[in-house]
């Protein structure tokens, strides 16, 4: 089964080449890594040797969040350790560059195949590699089981939906999650279905998820400086869509349509999930009869739009309701908890799979709404706009739930000490 991968990874390669050339061509997302992911000029040991090498690995910007307490943690706990980070994609290495200040080296993640892995473990000679959410490549385990490299899941988790797709693919995903030496998961439903797939259950342990304690960072800050960098006045009502999607922008404009009509200084900043769509988002906007302004222009207009990466999560702290986007197509929804730590009250559309559990707990402890379509959107805006005591409950209790839910670094951090520390620890003679 490892070699028909391995001829199926190949053929797929051979398929998508030219494509990827012609992208890689026109666009630098595209052409972002690819010289270190084969597994080369990849950095070097430190002039000061450390006794150990973590090897943490986060695909892109949500995860590369999710993973920064805990490599705080492990800063702290392995002060001489050497701390090394992967991403996927430019978006993930942007925002490690600039949040991850506790890092050795930021690389980028090797492609899925035999040499390429063993470039990058004889360059870095890991002790520990950790995972971050479901980031599980077949040959990437099977060749750190083959060099006696531990691999760790952090944060795991798993939807329904991936749940099943991997269930069709029953004995192989077996023998992949069997390589595992141990999976922290998000919630007793990650675990139980992490088991199910056959990952030993004595190997995984219910951690939490250590984006509640990565949102506790990005908490309300500058309400007043942030509003006015955008020129808003305290009292103007501002509805922020964050990491929106195609096809949703033309929806979320006919709700602020609708809302402008009962609150006519209301204004809507849009957040599209990838920056090189802001254009094409402000054009959507015209085209419905909206003035649009970016961040440090003059003059007045109610389409506000986010143009950067990485500052959104500072930015929900300047509004009084917060959209989530991915929401109101089938796209499974963005992370609601950096909203939630700003004191924000949260809307989502139906399509919350990614982000099941959270956006659950959010709405039963009243701290988010979930809407149907882009009339009830418009309902929802309309009516927590004219309710300000309500729309500032929604956001005390989001600000609760993520205190109620803290200590799932630690929990991590017990599990990466078992495994580098611990008998049979490759680490423990270090």
């Amino acid at each position: 089964m490892d070699r028909l991968y391995s001829a199926v990874l190949w053929g797929c390669a051979a398929v998508a080449l030219p494509y990827f050339a012609v992208r890689s061509a026109t666009t630098s997302r595209y052409r972002a890594g690819w010289r270190q992911r084969p597994g080369f000029g990849l950095p070097g040991a430190p002039p000061r040797r450390r006794a150990r090498c973590i090897w943490f690995h986060a695909v892109s910007v949500g995860e590369v969040r999710a993973v920064l307490p805990l490599l705080r943690a492990a800063r702290a706990r392995y002060a001489e350790a050497r701390l090394v980070l992967s991403t996927v994609t430019e978006a993930g290495q942007q925002v490690a560059a600039r949040e991850a200040t506790d890092l050795d080296a930021l690389i980028y993640f090797p492609f899925d195949f035999v040499r390429c892995i063993r470039r990058h473990l004889a360059a870095l000679r890991p002790q520990l590699v950790v995972l971050t959410e479901t980031e599980l490549w077949p040959n990437f385990l099977r060749v750190c089981r083959a060099e006696g490299v531990p691999v760790m899941l952090a944060n795991g988790r798993l939807s329904p939906r991936s749940f099943a797709r991997y269930r069709r693919c029953g004995w192989f995903v077996r023998r992949m999650v069997r390589r595992l030496s141990a999976c922290a998961m998000q919630s007793p439903e990650d675990l139980a279905r992490i088991v199910a797939l056959g990952a030993p259950a004595e190997r995984c342990r219910m951690a939490g998820n250590m984006k509640f304690e990565a949102s506790a960072d990005a908490a309300p800050a500058r309400r007043q400086a942030l509003r006015a960098a955008w020129g808003l006045a305290e009292a103007t009502p501002l509805l922020l869509a964050g990491s929106t999607h195609p096809g949703e922008e033309e929806q979320l404009l006919e709700a602020f349509a609708r809302v402008r009509r009962a609150h006519p200084a209301a204004c809507l900043l849009l957040a599209p999930r990838h920056v090189e769509r802001a254009a094409e988002v402000a054009e959507l906007a015209r085209a419905r009869g909206f003035a649009v302004r970016r961040r440090g222009e003059l003059g007045e207009a109610p389409v506000l739009l986010l143009e950067t990466m990485g500052e959104l999560k500072e930015l929900y702290a300047m509004a009084d309701l917060a959209y989530i986007g991915g929401s109101l197509v089938p796209h499974g929804g963005q992370n609601p908890l950096e909203a939630a730590a700003c004191g924000v009250g949260i809307l989502c559309g139906p399509h919350t799979f990614n982000f099941a559990a959270i956006c659950e707990r959010l709405r039963r402890g009243e701290a988010a709404w979930r809407v149907a379509d882009a009339a009830e959107l418009a309902a929802a805006w309309t009516l927590l706009l004219d309710d300000p005591p309500r729309r500032s409950a929604m956001g005390s209790r989001a600000r609760q739930i993520i205190a109620e839910n803290q200590g799932a670094v630690e929990r991590h951090l017990e599990i990466i000490a078992a495994l580098l520390e611990g008998p049979g620890g490759r680490a423990a003679s270090a």
